[in-house]
């Protein structure tokens, strides 16, 4: 039986990967960035996120091993604080912002787009 939460899908085959950490009492996510080999871990509550990225770096080599004879490619990893990720501004919209985050980048734009006058309009 394969144990890989991507079970027969090669995830290389998608440009843009979104997994949501929730943290016990806070929300917030890296993305993958296949075409660049770019890991960035983006976090509102400002948290650097070295562990995530350590574990993300680790899966993706264990799924290019699944598809793929060639040795895994170096990915560059990037802390929430190297990414300029705007910062929530209180301690319950986290969630809010994660979603919005992903909104964005889906959307092909970046997170420094993100305007917080909008998280009122997001909550309802």
């Amino acid at each position: 039986m394969d144990k890989s939460i991507s079970r027969n899908i090669n995830i290389f085959d998608y440009q843009l990967l979104l997994i949501p950490i929730w943290l016990g009492n806070h929300w917030t996510h890296i993305a993958i960035d296949t075409s660049t080999r770019q890991i960035r871990y983006l976090d509102s509550g400002g948290e650097g996120g070295d562990q995530y990225l350590l574990a993300i770096r680790r899966w993706l080599k264990t799924e290019w091993k699944r598809f793929y004879k060639d040795n895994a490619p170096n990915w560059r990893t990037l802390p929430s604080m190297q990414c300029a990720v705007p910062q929530q501004l209180n301690e319950h919209d986290c969630g809010v912002y994660m979603l919005m985050f992903m909104e964005l980048q889906t959307d092909g734009q970046d997170i420094s787009m993100f305007v917080d006058e909008g998280v009122e309009d997001a909550r309802k």
